[in-house]
């Protein structure tokens, strides 16, 4: 009995997600004052995902708004974790980057979601984003505390080459960004360099890797 109980209330709640995600997908703009929808998102987020899900979200991560864009990589973060949408998310996003500028708080996120997924086609694209100085007049996302999504997309990439022997086509794409920062050549010599900087004995911490 409790089982059934159970399974009928996941069953209550995917269908108020999708409804949630649907009605989302299909604004233009952001329904409600940011705080609301940031906190429903929220909520949202620790929802089970289906893979009917996936399509709505990506719908919402290529909407001109940021505030859309942002609740839809937040919640295709959380959707990753329960459903096989690697290719539909990686090239929402990817699209998402390519249109830019991109506000920092929508960075942001994608941040997030590149450190809980490996999602070659968006380091293809963040790669290419620098900072900049939001342009007068710009309407974007508007909080009062400071972020800097560059310097958490540095931090990751540091993170990712510490962590891998051998690099992939994911760390192939930061790689020139690592070199150009560090005065370095090469996957070796870049890792090394950041072990050093972090106070690590590179050797040590590369015999800890291989095991």
């Amino acid at each position: 009995m409790s089982d059934q109980f159970l399974d009928e209330w996941h069953a209550r709640l995917a269908d108020a997600l999708h409804d949630g995600l649907a009605f989302l997908a299909g604004c233009d703009a952001h329904p409600f004052p940011d705080g609301v929808l940031h906190d429903w998102v929220r909520q949202l987020c620790t929802f089970h995902f289906e893979p009917r899900d996936v399509a709505p979200i990506a719908a919402l991560i290529r909407k001109r708004d940021p505030h859309l864009q942002e609740a839809g990589v937040e919640l295709a973060t959380a959707a990753l974790s329960h459903v096989d949408a690697g290719t539909a998310i990686g090239d929402a996003v990817a699209e998402l980057l390519r249109a830019q500028p991109v506000d920092d708080w929508v960075l942001l996120a994608v941040v997030g979601l590149l450190q809980h997924f490996e999602l070659t086609a968006v380091y293809r694209e963040v790669v290419k984003l620098a900072p900049r100085t939001r342009p007068r007049g710009m309407t974007g996302i508007m909080r009062n505390r400071h972020i800097d999504p560059y310097r958490e997309l540095d931090q990751l990439y540091e993170q990712n080459a510490i962590q891998t022997l051998v690099p992939q086509e994911r760390d192939l794409c930061y790689l020139p960004l690592l070199e150009a920062r560090l005065g370095t050549r090469g996957w070796a010599a870049t890792q090394r360099r950041i072990l050093e900087q972090m106070g690590f004995d590179p050797d040590e911490h590369l015999k800890l890797l291989r095991r």
